[in-house]
């Protein structure tokens, strides 16, 4: 469908706190620095989409995406928590150990981006988390084609 990337696809973040928000400010400041974006907007965006709700694609991982962001195809990158983190509100929330991230371009309408999530969220929630280097790019391509 669209020619996205895994850029770096790997990362593990240590948290300061154990909690959805500093797992969000961390996330960003991990997108920005990889993928040379502005901190502040993409940890504005990422707070709005998880205002919408909590996307849960596997037991212990979480989709987050920022969209409207300066890229020329969308990116996906995968963070491990090296804490585990309650995620979603509190009755329904559950441990997150991995984050799902997907950065859109600015460039994709409403329809675009609601069409990319729904393939994405999907795919992952059929796929094996990857263990290793190599399953990435299985991984990769069961989400993306």
């Amino acid at each position: 469908m669209l020619k996205t990337f895994l850029q770096q696809p790997v990362s593990a973040i240590n948290l300061a706190a154990t909690s959805e928000l500093t797992a969000l400010t961390r996330s960003a400041q991990v997108l920005a620095y990889r993928f040379d974006l502005d901190f502040t907007a993409v940890h504005a965006s990422l707070l709005a989409s998880e205002v919408q709700g909590a996307h849960f694609v596997q037991d212990d991982m979480a989709l987050i995406y920022a969209s409207g962001q300066a890229l020329a195809t969308p990116a996906l990158m995968i963070l491990n928590l090296r804490q585990p983190v309650l995620w979603g509100s509190s009755a329904g929330g559950r441990p997150v150990s991995h984050l799902l991230t997907l950065l859109i371009p600015d460039t994709f309408g409403s329809v675009a981006t609601a069409a990319l999530l729904t393939q994405v969220i999907e795919r992952a929630q059929k796929a094996p988390v990857p263990t290793s280097k190599a399953a990435l790019s299985e991984y990769r391509q069961a989400i993306l084609g």
